[in-house]
């Protein structure tokens, strides 16, 4: 099925470059849960054992591993109910490499009746608890997108890139969002990028305010759907900043530029900005402060009505789903179901990669694609063969934490508002 959406060309773009895929790549299995795992130490005289599980819980359909690491003295395990203490599930424990160590890992995924239960090992018995629960994902979300909002801002591009990607996220994902906060940043935005036209901030950052300009186009598109009449000036104040900027437009990055013409041409349907953005050149080199606004400026420009260069937007389409097959493919060949050539490889290619499963996610509507993305964030987590939280030390970095904010994204989570995890 393909999400329709708002937008006729970018469903003739959708279809044209279905037509020009041949696959993009399934599996049958995957695990569903993007959380740090937890250990479960267990100690007596003579062994230590530790049990991995999923902290938060699993979801009911969710494949359910977990991990076992030290003395592990026998080859199955047994999961019993807390509550009732029956027994409701046995299996067969297989030998894997964790760190480089010997290791077991249990798979329980065929037990899907929500409750808690205890995993149990090894007699005397080493036990682990785990919980099977709806709503793990949306809780998840939620707490990343708490932990997002908090983070100050170094500078201007990084904060504007993180309201950039939850409109997108609100679009794409149908997640909860907390509008609130995003229109008291677009205030503040709306304010601050007035007060610099015609000063040194301006001149002197032309790229940035360029940034700016696009931002409050796109506010005025996606939050003018809902509200609209609370987006009252925000398309003035983009046209008006875009033009101040076109008196410079020899400084401005050529990513910079594209996403303001992206944007004001959805905004406003005029040919001058579907022009300026059909004339970028996606292989010219630009700033690497701007690269990250490459997905979201592709992603405004298809979504455009008016858009006459159809050839260009089937292929930015294609692009991205090959991308997507690409990364589902080789995950699903995978012993830990992720797609990394380099189990170390730089973390922003992987989101990378994860932003494009969310974009083929949403237009293919097929659930590979939102489990390969819960797959590789949760190895990004520590479910990896060296047991590494790959997420460690980015908890500052907004840049990093809003990809990861998109990939995550999961319909549903507009259910759950953070008042109900209290």
């Amino acid at each position: 099925m393909v999400h329709v959406g708002r937008q006729y060309p970018y469903v003739f773009c959708v279809m044209l470059s279905i037509c020009l895929l041949s696959g993009c790549g399934r599996k049958e299995e995957v695990y569903e849960e993007p959380v740090k795992p937890v250990a479960v130490v267990a100690e007596t005289d003579t062994y230590k054992a530790d049990i991995f599980v999923f902290g938060p819980g699993y979801e009911p359909d969710d494949r359910k591993i977990f991990y076992v690491t030290g003395d592990c003295l026998s080859d199955t395990f047994l999961v019993k109910n807390t509550k009732t203490g029956d027994t409701v599930f046995e299996g067969g424990l297989k030998r894997i490499k964790l760190a480089g160590k010997d290791a077991f890992s249990g798979d329980l995924t065929s037990l899907s009746a929500t409750g808690e239960y205890d995993i149990l090992i090894n007699d005397p018995v080493t036990k682990a608890k785990v919980t099977i629960k709806k709503g793990v994902y949306s809780e998840e979300y939620l707490s990343l997108a708490e932990k997002l909002k908090n983070i100050d801002a170094d500078d201007d591009v990084s904060d504007y890139y993180r309201t950039q990607v939850m409109l997108l996220a609100s679009e794409m994902h149908d997640d909860y969002v907390d509008w609130a906060y995003i229109n008291r940043k677009m205030k503040d935005t709306l304010n601050k990028e007035i007060s610099l036209i015609d000063t040194s901030g301006m001149w002197d950052h032309i790229s940035d305010r360029l940034i700016a300009s696009a931002l409050l186009a796109d506010y005025y598109c996606v939050y003018g759907d809902i509200e609209p009449n609370e987006v009252d000036g925000y398309l003035d104040a983009s046209v008006k900043i875009y033009d101040a900027c076109m008196e410079y437009a020899d400084r401005a990055d050529p990513l910079a530029l594209y996403m303001a013409n992206a944007s004001l041409n959805r905004a406003t349907g005029q040919n001058r900005y579907r022009k300026g953005a059909e004339e970028y050149d996606r292989e010219s080199p630009h700033d690497e402060r701007y690269s990250d606004f490459a997905f979201i400026a592709d992603m405004i420009y298809i979504r455009s009505r008016n858009i006459s260069d159809y050839d260009r937007c089937g292929k930015i389409v294609a692009e991205y789903l090959s991308e997507a097959g690409s990364t589902a493919k080789k995950a699903g060949t995978d012993s830990f179901y992720v797609s990394f050539d380099d189990k170390n490889e730089d973390i922003q290619k992987g989101l990378d990669s994860l932003m494009a499963c969310a974009f083929a996610d949403y237009v293919l509507s097929e659930d590979e694609y939102l489990k390969t993305r819960r797959d590789h964030i949760h190895y990004l987590y520590g479910f990896n063969p060296d047991m590494k939280d790959f997420m460690a030390g980015y908890d500052k970095d907004i840049r990093t934490l809003s990809k990861l904010f998109f990939a995550m994204g999961t319909k549903g989570a507009e259910n759950i508002k953070p008042e109900e995890k209290q």
